[in-house]
């Protein structure tokens, strides 16, 4: 009898603890809440915008560097090089986690219609914290060759 007290007491135990020692930010624990595009449905070119900052996202949280390197363009001067700068800080360095993209604010350059800034509102783990940061990014979107490329993260 004694025996089994103990038992349940551990298994008790287990479930209130827990018995998984995955990082706080386990593909299994967490779901990212990315933009919604269809609120963009009347312009194209904000979409594709968005639909290119939530696969970077994506790209960061699946470990992925390939996909995001993807995103930018061999024809903006250090594009690809910032990009995979960023990636091994964010993915490899401080293991980030994205948990939410929200509230993005469009800046069409007066000058250069080919130039857009997106500022999103991010929230994120990093390894070794249970609490979440926020923090206002922005994705400097350019068009090349008439198709939307991310040129930088700011």
């Amino acid at each position: 009898m004694k025996t089994y007290l103990i038992l349940i007491f551990i298994l008790i135990t287990c479930l209130l603890v827990g018995c998984n020692n995955e990082a706080p930010f386990s593909q299994h624990q967490v779901k990212t809440v990315y933009l919604n595009t269809s609120s963009y449905e009347s312009n194209q070119e904000y979409q594709q915008m968005l639909e290119l900052i939530n696969r970077s996202a994506k790209a960061i949280n699946e470990r992925d560097s390939k996909a995001l390197l993807e995103l930018f363009s061999d024809k903006i001067e250090n594009s690809k090089n910032l990009a995979l700068s960023n990636y091994d800080y964010q993915a490899k360095i401080q293991e980030t986690k994205l948990l939410k993209l929200d509230q993005p604010i469009f800046q069409t350059n007066e000058t250069d219609p080919n130039k857009t800034n997106v500022s999103i509102t991010v929230e994120y783990l990093e390894k070794d914290s249970k609490d979440t940061k926020k923090e206002s990014r922005t994705y400097y979107c350019q068009k090349v060759d008439n198709k939307w490329v991310i040129a930088f993260i700011d």
